[in-house]
């Protein structure tokens, strides 16, 4: 079972679901694909840095939820650039006639635009 980190803004925990749901009916990600999600594994004490570079090393794709929140957010921008770092395809999903992008240069970047 593939498992793919979704990194998003606190304040868009609402969209996750409707985003899952799109990109498994988008054919993007796949029923058997777990869902990883740094906020909801969080362990009090662990160096918050570390657990998010194992989690994205150990993902089979990073999904990136980018918004005008995400674009303030040290941890997306983190993420978003450890995945590229690491080689790893990034799905970045972005409100429809969001001009602002992460600067991710991946050649395994795959912009979608959903509703907001």
């Amino acid at each position: 079972m593939p498992d793919v980190f979704i990194s998003y803004a606190h304040a868009d925990a609402t969209r996750i679901e409707g985003v899952k749901r799109e990109l498994r009916w988008r054919g993007i990600v796949h029923d058997d694909d777990r869902f990883v999600d740094p906020n909801q594994v969080m362990v009090p004490g662990a160096s918050l840095r570390g657990l998010l570079r194992k989690q994205i090393e150990a993902a089979s794709m990073v999904v990136v939820l980018w918004g005008p929140e995400a674009s303030s957010s040290a941890n997306i921008n983190y993420e978003a650039g450890m995945a590229d770092a690491l080689d790893k395809p990034i799905v970045l999903v972005v409100p429809e006639g969001e001009v602002s992008r992460p600067r991710i240069a991946s050649a395994g970047l795959r912009v979608v635009e959903m509703h907001a």
